[in-house]
């Protein structure tokens, strides 16, 4: 809950939240955040990718699913990108 109060008074250029959070579903949050401002980049991270996941973030509107553990460089380059659009 705060951090999707955070997101909503604060300008945050993009978002990246974890699939599984302690009292929120990273897809709920996800949602919310799309119904707040539809063109916010949001990333989903998760330690398990499957197709269903996948298809579930495109399907909500992620901007991209990042598997755990995480390559820095990955995420950077993936950052720059969605920051550049």
């Amino acid at each position: 809950a705060e951090a999707l109060y955070l997101v909503t008074i604060h300008h945050y250029d993009m978002v990246m939240c974890d699939i599984e959070m302690p009292h929120v579903d990273g897809f709920a949050m996800l949602s919310r955040i799309k119904h707040k401002d539809p063109r916010k980049p949001v990333l989903l991270v998760t330690g398990h990718v499957d197709d269903t996941l996948e298809q579930a973030a495109r399907d909500g509107g992620a901007a991209g699913l990042i598997r755990k553990p995480m390559e820095r460089d990955t995420v950077v380059r993936l950052l720059r990108a969605l920051l550049s659009e």
